[in-house]
Parts: structure tokens; sequence; C-alpha cells
């Protein structure tokens, strides 16, 4: 898989995402992460933990891969949610642990915008990108 650093791309999203919703993403810092572009997973978006000895070297501890193309074929608002989706997960920054990708994990998420939000029409309208880009 090949790997690119795409912290310009993303990570003013992620602070976007974080200054909207406090209450959901309180363990995520994103001066903390590593935000990178790869290919080929199923999902838009992963997220794993930095791990040993990696984690007692670099202050980051977690790593966010943008799947292209999967990613870049989203609309803008899929793409918020793809990475809300992802950082909910966080469990404990500081150890690194993260929530399964259980509908239980992922709660938060479908009970905002449905079960299918990556592909159902109404998600293009229902995530407030523009509420988000107010906000920060």
């Amino acid at each position: 898989m090949s790997v690119t650093l795409c912290t310009e791309d993303v990570r003013p999203l992620v602070e976007k995402l974080v200054a909207a919703y406090p209450n959901n993403l309180q363990e995520v810092d994103p001066n903390r992460l590593i935000y990178v572009k790869g290919n080929g997973k199923k999902r838009p978006v992963s997220l794993s933990p930095v791990k040993p000895p990696y984690d007692s070297l670099l202050s980051q501890r977690f790593i966010l891969t943008i799947h292209a193309p999967k990613f870049d074929k989203l609309d803008d608002n899929r793409k918020a949610i793809a990475i809300f989706d992802e950082l909910i997960r966080i469990k404990d920054f500081e150890t690194g642990s993260l929530k399964s990708h259980s509908v239980v994990g992922n709660f938060e998420t479908f009970s905002t915008w449905g079960l299918d939000w990556l592909e159902a029409e109404e998600t293009a309208s229902a995530f407030p990108v523009e509420q988000v880009k107010k906000k920060a």
C-alpha cells in the first residue's frame, strides 16, 4: 500500500469536527494524530493506534488513514461523516484504545445519519458541514 502524508487536506476538517462536536470527540487531539493517505481498504477512512515501540517515541497516538480513491469519490458531507465515524471510536487517547466497529460503537453515527449513511441520498444534506465551518 502506498502512503502519503495528507495533513494539509484532512487536519482542518478534523479540527472543525472536534470544535463542532466537543461532547462526542472530547478524546480527540488533532495535533496528536498522524494523517496519511493510502489505498486498498473497503472503508473510506480507517483509524489505528500507534503501536510499540513507536508509541514511546512519538507524541501522536493514532493514525488516521484516508483511503483513496474511495474517499475522493465522497461528497464533503460524507467525507466529514466518515472521519467523524472513525474519530468517535477513540476510547482513550493516551492508551491508544479504540471502541469496536459494532453498531453499539457507532451508535452516534447511525442514530444521527442512519445505517446507510454512506449510500443514502439524504445524507448529502444531513451532515451540517456548513455548521462545522461556521463553528471553527
